[in-house]
């Protein structure tokens, strides 16, 4: 029979629940009555020790009421058992009355779970118990194996549950063998049976990472943790729990519903369509295993498990502990209406003390799982005590993330509040499988263990393992927080973690002010943007934004609000520098060193112990204790270490995952996975010096993570990671040259060092004259007494260094000036004159005075004596080039010109020729010409000459056969020579004189008068 839903008010479970009861009664046998005064008496005086209003009704329709045990006691004495389920009894009718346990259906088939507080999690336990997603309660005793749980609205499912029941289950059903079969996208079948977990056939050892999917080992149960929101716990006998995320809401199909927050919809076949029958439901799930024989489905008439009336009576009797304390805490946030209508089929079945605690145990499971434990219910059940191995002890809620010695564990958890079962007791951790004091715990340093009381000494300290800590002498050593290959961080302390998000996070700030802080900028990165690197890494100082230093990925460095520097930038606090061809290196005056390896991902920061334990971020907290390394910034230890990130997450815009699990990229990326088996060179013969120093051990699992993640370039930044740990030991290994995958090309004739800096190697750092510290990283370099010359992109001798100097570069012997006079570039350097003092009033010799480049007053020279007048340069109508520096000094007053160090009126300057010098007036006669000093003029008169003479000085003579005639311009020429000095440099002119030959006769040849000239005057051309 079925009705046809119509729009009314009531909500469309409360429609499903008057469905089911109207179908009630069709599988009633009456038979002869018996009278039960005795049990109805007793269960009426449990029933009263309750008090109405802890069960107040969750279905606000009266047709509908709630209470305990409702109608057990008026239930008609006359009746026998029949074919209803779920504590339902058979009326005279021959319907079910369905209202013992609140069940609906036509024979009770289904409780819903009213609990405010179930979590939407899908449950079955005892072979043939399930809850769905949205709470509602079903038997179903298939033998079968099904589908629990499926992606059903994607083209490949994110991910399939298939439960095998047994196919032939005698008593008890926690005895029955159970198991479960996952399917991942491009993966093999993951079996788990028991406690044991295969993928293809082989046995898995745990944790284990299945591409994203995270295996592990909890206490009693097995977690399967997915990137996609699917979560898994199996309690290695028949008790299976899933939950999912929000994002899956209405995208499940098969046995556990299919999570859209309505149960009426619940009982949909494997076609998507609703049916009325269990069996009909059930067996639309079925799964057929090429390796079983056909199984077969159940009837839809199916038998319930209890045969007798009075087989159910005793069994609901022994059931209603459940409503009773210890458990009535949990009542309101978990319906206990499913879990004692369970007990009583179980108990039908098999009536012991075992199968009667395993009952028990699932409700008290449900409240733990959503975070409401039933604390210590065993102490009112002393035959249900749980037979924990030496040492442990049975716990009601389990962290899913316990404290460990060694941290190394990534805590995950389940998406479950917590778990039940056998772990350490309260004030104990577990540590290789057994319970010790956390006093006794080892020591870990660089991933080995050390046992309690060794001493190691780690650096400038020497330090003693005590309880699971080191306590180092105080010596004033740095402290060290590494990143490598943009995931891996290691804090001041040593304790390390992997870190994905895809956020700006502090990696580190100063303790109780704002004096410093660094922060990293990752974003997605990868072909398929699946991976997360560091886009940049930003000091501020003081809070000063405007002149905070950006290092990029790029390899730029960016001051204030994105103003581009060149290298190497320094102002009072930063200095940054390209320390070599790998690294970049920020500097501050306040005792912090970062070396950043923008390619690679690679950050080694360094704090002077004065910040020690007055740090917080991802670095942690520097004071020596690695438990409080994940200290948020409200003061609270996080858990994991991606509530740790996130905890220091700058944004609020971007997303950081808080559950997820660490996925192997082997798995991800199989064309990487050659590259991770280079990674064993770390325990092999080339680490081998320095394996007594750091075990490899961590730094290989490293190393095959980077490899597999990206390849080549991951590969040799891990090697090259470790091999820096190493030379912090003073063990010093060139993998690069035993490694081919990871040789370094250098040009320009450099070669590659493990330990070298640009300071002091290159002909920049030459020029100015850089005070070199020590610091030093791996990278290219010249060989010693060589240096390198960006110019010439090659090693030189220092002779041949380009000089760089007041922002410009000057090549080998060239001359600048500069506020002191000229610089000659020599061995990579400017070399100036001096600077002299100032002198005071009166040091200038008679006649000067002092020209200072510092006080420019009205009317003083801007450039000081750098283009001064002379007699020599009056003529050449010279300008300063505005570039000219100032060069200060002694020169002559405006107005004057100097000469020979005197100073004189332009007009009474000396002419001179062939080396001497005349005043003006004064004549000289020669046998060609009579020439006078005259005043030096701007401009010439126009000559009849072959050759003009310069506009610059004119020199007039006058032949004794004719006037107007010049000087021959041979003659000239050859006065310029023997002056040493060009003809523009004459400072005066002359006027030459002279009468016309006689008449008939030719002047004598302008070059035999100058040859009898330089006869009579002594003077060699």
């Amino acid at each position: 029979m079925t009705r046809r839903w119509t729009g009314t008010p009531l909500s469309s479970l409360t429609l499903f629940i008057l469905q089911l009861a109207l179908l009630q009664g069709l599988h009633c046998q009456l038979l002869k009555p018996q009278a039960r005064p005795d049990r109805v008496n007793a269960l009426r005086q449990k029933r009263d020790l309750f008090r109405e209003e802890t069960f107040s009704a969750v279905l606000s329709e009266s047709a509908l009421p709630r209470t305990v045990l409702h109608n057990y006691t008026a239930r008609d004495a006359s009746s026998e058992y029949c074919g209803c389920l779920n504590g339902g009894w058979c009326q005279e009718s021959g319907r079910c009355d369905c209202a013992q346990f609140q069940a609906v259906g036509d024979r009770c088939q289904i409780i819903p779970n009213t609990g405010k507080d179930r979590d939407g999690i899908c449950r079955s336990w005892g072979q043939h118990h399930f809850e769905t997603f949205d709470g509602m309660y079903y038997y179903y005793p298939g033998s079968c194996s099904y589908i629990l749980a499926k992606d059903c609205h994607s083209t490949e499912p994110q991910y399939t549950v298939w439960v095998h029941n047994s196919r032939s289950c005698q008593g008890s059903v926690y005895s029955c063998p159970r198991a479960l079969s996952l399917f991942f996208p491009n993966e093999e079948e993951i079996h788990i049976r028991g406690y044991q977990v295969h993928k293809g056939g082989v046995r898995l050892s745990l944790p284990q990472t299945v591409r994203n999917v995270f295996i592990e080992r909890l206490a009693d149960y097995i977690l399967v943790k997915s990137t996609f929101g699917f979560s898994l716990a199996w309690d290695g006998s028949s008790g299976v729990y899933l939950k999912m995320t929000d994002a899956h809401k209405g995208r499940p199909c098969g046995l556990c519903g299919n999570y859209n927050d309505e149960g009426s919809d619940d009982l949909s076949n494997s076609r998507g369509l609703q049916v009325g029958s269990l069996a009909e439901f059930g067996n639309s799930w079925a799964v057929d295993l090429p390796q079983d024989q056909p199984c077969e489905d159940v009837e839809d008439d199916f038998p319930g498990p209890c045969q007798s009336e009075s087989e159910m009576d005793d069994a609901i009797e022994k059931c209603s502990a459940l409503l009773f304390f210890p458990f009535i805490s949990c009542h309101e946030n978990i319906d206990p209406n499913p879990f004692v209508a369970s007990c009583v089929s179980d108990l039908c079945v098999s009536d012991d003390e075992e199968t009667f605690c395993r009952t028990l145990v699932e409700y008290t499971r449900a409240c733990s799982h959503v975070g409401y434990p039933v604390r210590e219910w065993r102490d009112s059940f002393p035959t249900c005590a749980d037979g924990c191995e030496e040492s442990f002890v049975h716990r009601d809620c389990i962290s899913c993330c316990p404290p460990t010695c060694t941290f190394e564990k990534e805590c995950l958890g389940t998406n479950l509040h917590c778990l039940d079962g056998c772990y350490c007791p309260d004030g104990l951790i577990l540590q290789n499988g057994t319970c010790i004091a956390v006093s006794q715990c080892p020591c870990v340093y660089h991933g080995t263990p050390y046992p309690l009381g060794h001493v190691l000494e780690q650096g400038c300290s020497v330090c003693v393992c005590m309880g699971g800590m080191w306590n180092c002498t105080e010596h004033n050593c740095t402290g060290e927080c590494t990143v490598m290959g943009d995931t891996h961080v290691t804090t001041f302390d040593g304790r390390m973690f992997v870190h994905t998000g895809t956020c700006q996070y502090v990696l580190v700030k100063s303790r109780g002010n704002t004096k410093f802080s660094l922060t990293m900028q990752h974003t997605a990165c990868g072909e398929s943007q699946e991976q997360s690197c560091i886009h940049s890494v930003t000091l501020v100082v003081d809070e000063d934004v405007n002149r905070q230093v950006t290092l990029t990925r790029e390899g730029e460095v960016l001051v204030g609000a994105g103003v581009m520097a060149s290298l190497p930038y320094t102002d009072e606090v930063v200095e940054v520098r390209r320390l070599t061809s790998v690294f970049t290196q920020l500097r501050v005056s306040l005792g912090l060193r970062l070396q950043y390896e923008s390619r690679a991902g690679r950050i080694y920061l360094q704090l002077d112990n004065t910040w020690r334990g007055n740090t917080l971020g991802l670095c942690g907290t520097f004071n020596g204790n690695l438990r409080d390394d994940f200290l948020s910034p409200a003061g609270m230890i996080e858990g994991t270490p991606q509530l740790h990130v996130n905890a220091w997450r700058i944004s609020s815009a971007c997303s950081s995952p808080v559950n997820m699990p660490i996925i192997d990229p082997c798995e991800m990326n199989q064309q990487n996975v050659f590259y991770s088996s280079m990674c064993d060179v770390m325990t092999e013969a080339l680490f081998s010096p320095c394996h007594a120093y750091v075990s490899p051990t961590i730094y290989h699992q490293q190393c095959r993570y980077q490899a597999c993640r990206c390849g080549n370039n991951c590969l040799c930044s891990a090697l090259a990671h470790y091999a820096y740990v190493c030379s912090q030991h003073n063990v010093s290994i060139n993998f690069r040259a035993h490694v081919s995958e990871c040789s370094v090309l250098c040009l320009g004739g450099m070669t590659y060092q493990s330990c070298t800096s640009s300071c002091g190697h290159t002909c920049e750092s030459v020029s100015r004259g850089e005070v070199c510290n020590g610091d030093c990283a791996e990278g290219c370099s010249c060989g010693e007494g060589a240096f390198y010359d960006s110019v010439r992109q090659r090693c030189v001798q220092q002779s041949q260094c380009h000089c760089y100097f007041m922002g410009s570069i000057y090549q080998p012997g060239e001359v600048s000036f500069s506020a002191s006079g000229p610089c000659l570039c020599r061995n990579g350097r400017m070399e100036c004159v001096p600077e002299e003092r100032e002198p005071e009033m009166g040091d200038c010799p008679n006649g000067k005075v002092y020209h200072s480049c510092r006080d420019l007053g009205p009317g003083a020279s801007h450039v000081g004596v750098a283009c001064e007048l002379t007699c020599r340069n009056l003529m050449l109508n010279l300008t300063c080039p505005p570039t000219t520096p100032c060069v200060p000094g002694c020169g002559c007053p405006a107005g004057l010109v100097g000469h020979n160090g005197e100073c004189y009126y332009p007009e009474n300057c000396p002419c001179a020729w062939l080396g001497l010098e005349y005043l003006p007036g004064e004549t000289v006669d020669t046998p060609c010409y009579r020439c006078v000093a005259t005043m030096a003029s701007s401009t010439a008169p126009t000559l009849p000459a072959q050759r003009s003479a310069p506009s610059t000085a004119t020199a007039t003579t006058t032949p004794s056969t004719a006037s107007n005639t010049t000087m021959p311009a041979t003659a000239r020429s050859i006065w310029s020579r023997a002056e040493g000095r060009s003809w523009t440099g004459l400072g005066c002119s002359w006027l030459r004189g002279g009468t016309e030959p006689p008449q008939g006769r030719h002047t004598e040849d302008s070059s035999d008068c100058l040859e009898r000239v330089k006869e009579e005057k002594g003077v060699s051309f």
